[in-house]
């Protein structure tokens, strides 16, 4: 198991060499990108400078071991099952030349109701799923609060579905605290055989509403979520600090949360 980065903390408001210096003070060299760390315009990458990505990694001894397609949240990008999958393709094509081992991606406005919509998952997935298959990437498919994966259960029909080692899901237990659910142990319990990835982050209810705090101060026991994995071995790879926070408090639930994460991993 590896602490690491997301990019997306910090991507608006800082280049992507000053998040990794930022970050290497906390002892984490691994991470996840988004759009917003890579030079260029448009949606995904296809326009972005990912040799510059590349390179910024390279020289300050970070590895990015994730590449995050967020396109699926806006509903112009998801008019058109074609140009989405381009989106989506290109993402694996991106994490295979950055020698990343996975592509996070959402469900958001591909299927929105209780019930899953596998034809229309299909449209949107079917063709990526080959390509991460040619590629050697695992499509990590983000459970959220407000679609078709807001519950454990519904997302492992979909991965059922799905049916393959490179279709997997990150498992987020917070965003399963944040929809009703129990993220640690139940979902943990019911999706073990199916995690591709993991972020870490934590929250409370408070009386003016879901409120996200430092992981050791949150509701949800995420020190049991990484002693489990960990002795269950079913997950080893890089596990992300996603804090929701403003930018000017990110360092401070960087520093926090990876000296409590690391202690645990002692």
């Amino acid at each position: 198991m590896k602490i690491g980065f997301s990019g997306q903390a910090l991507g608006n408001s800082m280049p992507f060499a000053g998040i990794c210096n930022m970050a290497k003070k906390y002892n984490m060299t691994t991470c996840e990108i988004w759009e917003c760390n890579a030079e260029g315009n448009g949606a995904g990458y296809i326009d972005r400078d990912i040799k510059k990505i590349k390179k910024i990694a390279s020289d300050k001894g970070v590895t990015v071991e994730c590449v995050t397609l967020g396109a699926a949240f806006d509903g112009g990008l998801t008019a058109d099952s074609l140009n989405y999958v381009k989106l989506l393709t290109n993402a694996i094509e991106t994490a295979s030349e950055l020698g990343a081992l996975r592509v996070n991606h959402y469900c958001a406005n591909i299927s929105h109701g209780e019930k899953a919509d596998f034809d229309r998952m299909e449209k949107f997935w079917g063709e990526s799923i080959k390509s991460a298959e040619k590629h050697g990437i695992i499509l990590a498919l983000e459970n959220e609060a407000h679609d078709s994966t807001r519950t454990p259960d519904r997302m492992l029909k979909i991965m059922q579905y799905f049916n393959s080692k490179y279709f997997k899901t990150n498992m987020d237990v917070t965003n399963y605290y944040q929809a009703g659910c129990d993220g640690f142990p139940d979902a943990y319990e019911i999706l073990k055989d199916y995690i591709g990835y993991v972020h870490l982050k934590n929250a409370r209810r408070q009386p003016n509403g879901f409120c996200y705090v430092p992981i050791p101060d949150g509701a949800v026991n995420i020190s049991g979520l990484v002693s489990r994995i960990i002795e269950d071995r079913s997950y080893d790879g890089l596990c992300s600090l996603e804090p929701h926070v403003p930018p000017e408090l990110v360092e401070a639930y960087y520093s926090r949360e990876s000296e409590y994460l690391y202690n645990l991993l002692k």
